[in-house]
């Protein structure tokens, strides 16, 4: 079963105790923690009760978590773009002759 962006349903669906890797693994992909902080920027905490039990409809992580998650994406894509500019410098010479 392959899973998207958690734009339509909640981050809860992957990150379940019972495999808290799969919710590691996922937030690899660079664009899930910024759909999770807008999720929780406009929304808030959303939880209801059901049955007497607590369930939180959103990712329900401290705030410091959304800040260390958008600051690594940004780390890795300024890196990433500087990475971009020095290989683009070297073969800046060359690019018209190569395509």
């Amino acid at each position: 079963m392959v899973l998207g962006v958690p734009i339509i349903y909640s981050f809860n669906v992957v990150d379940r105790p019972s495999h808290r890797w799969l919710g590691i693994a996922y937030l690899v992909d660079p664009i899930v923690p910024v759909i999770l902080t807008f999720q929780r920027a406009i929304y808030g905490k959303v939880s209801y009760v059901y049955g007497g039990k607590l369930y939180y409809q959103l990712a329900n992580y401290p705030f410091h978590f959304y800040v260390e998650m958008l600051a690594w994406v940004f780390i890795v894509a300024v890196l990433m773009f500087i990475g971009a500019l020095l290989v683009f410098g070297r073969l800046e010479g060359n690019f018209a002759e190569e395509l």
